[in-house]
């Protein structure tokens, strides 16, 4: 139960983040050419910054890889990307659209995402996966 306590905080922070953005209008996102990261910066405790003024072109059909030590924000940058903390500076543009609480709902329907937190429950595969 321990080992699962991060991701079901981070499950209950989704929910509550999302009852907040159910009450906003949601508008659609699209996701043709590119994501554009610019300028970011992050701290958990704004003290010690995660990321600082970080900037990168992601265009369709790259692939990449986030390769760093423990604590050098590679967890963090995902999180930022799947809107489920939000940056202290710069920005996260979809096609030159900025991604926004009104546009979560949206970017998440076209989006998956595997954590580094895996746990498996009991029972079959498909049990898992689903």
């Amino acid at each position: 139960m321990k080992g699962s306590s991060y991701s079901a905080d981070l499950l209950n922070d989704l929910e509550a983040e999302q009852e907040e953005t159910l009450v906003q209008e949601q508008q659609s996102i699209d996701f043709q050419r590119v994501i554009s990261i610019r300028s970011l910066s992050f701290s958990h405790d704004k003290k010690v910054q995660v990321l600082s003024n970080f900037s990168l072109d992601i265009h369709k059909g790259d692939f990449i890889g986030f390769k760093g030590e423990s604590g050098s924000g590679k967890s963090t940058l995902f999180h930022l990307l799947l809107g489920f903390i939000q940056p202290g500076q710069g920005g996260i543009y979809i096609d030159e659209v900025p991604l926004t609480s009104e546009r979560l709902i949206s970017w998440r329907s076209k989006i998956g995402y595997v954590s580094q937190q895996l746990f498996m429950i009991e029972g079959t595969l498909l049990d898992n996966i689903g």
